[in-house]
């Protein structure tokens, strides 16, 4: 048989999207084929349920580009992740240093290359009013000494140190460099990011207790010191996790985020930096969250609109890269059935790697909890290790293209960020809108949505609003801390430092400070040669306090936790009592006929955590009232087919509530032509798919009197 006569376009001819699209609306069967293929986002864009290649017919510009070629589509560099991987960067959450460093050898041990440092800056600017908890999660710093037992045994010539701080800026930087300059480590042989994010304590409490332009002056002379000893840290960076977290879109997310670096960059340039300069001191922290492939898309656009920018400003090609550190969101993650949160990691992980991130964390699965033991660390890290070792994600350079769904949705992300950015110029910028509250409307305009979403379950979190576990065990991977240790720790930083080598130190600084800061990291540095703390520094600084821009702030939410606050209370009433957490299921003719409804209304009430009580199938309503007549519950719901419920449902319920007038009757389904019938035969309500589940969860129970 020769080659011609087998060729497959011949004998099974590609069928037109036309003729796909006929086909899929003859399957729906009259469903609008608009209303069931085409999923609604809330980036506001419309997802096909199929592309071809003329969707991308006008977009041959972003097609042909390379990977490490402007606008950095694809990657920032020539050969993707085959010279240099993304950083593995697991944040710990430990509270005091030799915890932080016990896990941390640990984790360097088994494949992580990037410290993550999020010190506890309301500790470190006042320890002596500070009072913790054992779930004390973030880094208590104050001293050298304090840095010297975190970082012990680190080896900073294969291990990049990242900072994620807010309103710490020169001081904390300073005491960093001294703990390198005494292991006799220059600082431009290590990647270190100071992480200075001067808008996310006013983004995240509403007021900044350190000024924010006090932490870009910070900026300002940091980046001055890293161009006169050939550093390449990154300075300051743009926490739009902060905009994902409290409910933001992708779109939101990237437009956002561009404008807070535009922010920055200009006030750079108001100081007189050069524009080179001020980009490559700027990284962007990213939320990542479930929408696989919208978040890979997110990646992409933002460096395209990222390289857009920093080119009208006149930068480099190196300085048009956007630095992407990339962290699992904790917006979807769940408290009950938390062993999803190992999946949700995994996808959202992937997406991020596959979309060009430079460094990555992995939240671990428990870490709404409490705190993360080393299993549950372990757990998180190896997700990165399987991604970047088993995965052969990195066999490919550019592994997310050749997608023509990729490449439309990447565009049409990019063109709506691009309009969020503009419309945040137009308002005056970044800080202008944050003041107006323009930033914070249009997120809670998203969050809102989210919100009614998962409450009417046409968003699904897994183990939480569907599919509950209610046998599920208590997570026994957390770590156990002392509080009394803790407490003891804060209580040593409280006192106050009476060597006089330590006050002179502190009143060097204050003085260069006040008049010639080109000289104060320098001096910041010399101060803690030793024992001064951050504390000490940011007072003499006399700015704590002092600005008083005010808004309203950005508040993170889970969108599982109104469901978790309803498990909990059923959990307490069930432990007074075990019946008053517990519904019981009236049954109407065979198990084939029930079993549909039946389940569904298990997984229905088990979401709050309602234990189930089932009759067996009755075949008649006389039938059904002889098995309810001895039980004792608060709710029943009635389960059987719409053809039984006409049947029996009008009889059933008029004797039901005469002989339980107190009990709620409810139905599973909505007969539309027999409701009121049924009302007024006695049926309370009636769930069913359109049902927002938390609206009527929550007020069932507080009309039975678990909920207040």
């Amino acid at each position: 048989m020769s080659q011609e006569s087998m060729r497959l376009s011949d004998i099974f001819p590609f069928p037109t999207y036309e003729e796909w699209k006929a086909a899929a609306e003859e399957t729906l069967g009259g469903v609008p084929f608009e209303k069931k293929l085409i999923t609604k986002t809330y980036e506001g864009i419309d997802l096909q349920p199929i592309y071809s290649q003329k969707d991308v017919k006008n977009l041959e510009p972003l097609l042909e580009n390379l990977p490490g070629e402007y606008p950095f589509l694809r990657s920032n560099e020539r050969l993707g992740y085959k010279k240099n991987g993304w950083a593995i960067a697991q944040r710990i959450a430990s509270p005091t240093p030799e915890l932080f460093n016990k896990f941390l050898i640990n984790g360097l041990e088994k494949g992580q290359n990037a410290v993550v440092i999020t010190p506890n800056e309301e500790f470190a600017i006042s320890p002596k009013n500070y009072s913790a908890t054992s779930c004390t999660k973030s880094l208590m710093l104050s001293s050298a000494a304090d840095v010297e037992v975190a970082l012990k045994d680190v080896d900073f010539s294969c291990v990049s140190l990242m900072v994620k701080s807010n309103s710490l800026g020169m001081e904390l930087a300073a005491m960093l460099c001294s703990h390198l300059a005494k292991q006799n480590i220059k600082p431009e042989d290590v990647c270190i990011s100071f992480g200075i994010s001067p808008l996310n304590e006013l983004k995240l409490k509403g007021k900044p207790s350190i000024p924010i332009s006090k932490l870009i002056d910070d900026a300002e002379q940091l980046i001055k010191w890293k161009k006169s000893v050939g550093s390449k840290a990154r300075v300051l960076s743009v926490n739009a996790e902060t905009f994902f977290n409290g409910g933001s879109s992708s779109v939101q997310d990237v437009g956002y985020a561009i404008a807070e670096g535009a922010y920055l960059i200009r006030e750079l340039l108001h100081r007189g930096l050069e524009i080179d300069d001020a980009a490559q001191s700027i990284s962007f922290e990213f939320a990542i969250g479930t929408k696989f492939f919208t978040e890979i898309s997110k990646f992409r656009a933002a460096r395209i609109l990222w390289a857009k920018i920093i080119k009208e400003f006149g930068g480099n090609e190196e300085s048009q890269k956007m630095i992407i550190n990339a962290s699992t969101s904790r917006i979807n993650k769940s408290k009950f059935d938390p062993n999803v949160n190992i999946l949700r990691g995994t996808t959202e992980a992937l997406s991020a790697v596959l979309g060009g991130c430079q460094s990555l964390n992995v939240g671990t699965y428990d870490e709404e909890l409490g705190l993360s033991g080393e299993f549950s660390n372990r757990v998180a890290q190896n997700i990165q290790s399987v991604i970047l070792h088993e995965a052969h994600i990195t066999d490919t350079i550019d592994p997310a293209s050749g997608s023509w769904y990729l490449e439309v949705l990447t565009n049409q992300i990019a063109h709506k960020a691009w309009d969020a950015f503009r419309e945040v110029e137009s308002k005056g910028g970044m800080l202008e809108s944050l003041k107006t509250g323009f930033i914070q409307d249009e997120i809670a305009k998203t969050a809102v949505a989210r919100k009614s979403n998962i409450a009417s379950r046409r968003d699904t979190l897994l183990g939480t609003n569907k599919y509950p576990n209610l046998l599920e065990k208590p997570v026994e991977t957390l770590l156990e801390v002392n509080v009394n240790e803790i407490n003891s720790f804060i209580a040593k930083h409280a006192e106050k430092c009476t060597d006089p080598s330590c006050e002179a130190a502190v009143n060097e600084y204050r003085k260069v400070f006040l008049s010639d800061r080109s000289k104060s990291f320098e001096k910041a540095i010399n101060a803690f040669s030793g024992c001064t703390n951050l504390a000490e520094l940011i007072e003499a600084t006399e700015v704590l306090g002092t600005d008083a821009t005010e808004i309203k702030p950005i508040e993170a939410y889970r969108m599982g936790a109104i469901f978790e606050d309803l498990r909990q209370a059923t959990q307490i009433a069930s432990a007074k009592d075990t019946k008053s957490a517990k519904l019981c299921f009236v049954n109407f003719g065979q198990l084939k006929e029930y079993k549909a409804r039946n389940d569904f209304s298990t997984d229905f009430f088990q979401v709050a955590g309602f234990g189930i009580a089932n009759t067996d199938g009755a075949m008649d309503a006389a039938a059904g009232i002889e098995q309810v007549k001895p039980t004792d519950y608060k709710v029943y719901v009635i389960c059987s087919t719409d053809d039984r419920y006409a049947a029996i449902v009008p009889e059933f319920a008029k004797k039901f509530k005469e002989i339980k007038p107190n009990a709620k009757l409810i139905l599973a389904g909505y007969p539309a032509d027999l409701v009121e019938s049924f009302k007024s035969a006695g049926v309370d309500d009636f769930i069913h798919i359109k049902t927002n589940i938390y609206d009527f969860l929550s007020g069932l129970m507080k009309e039975i009197g678990i909920l207040n």
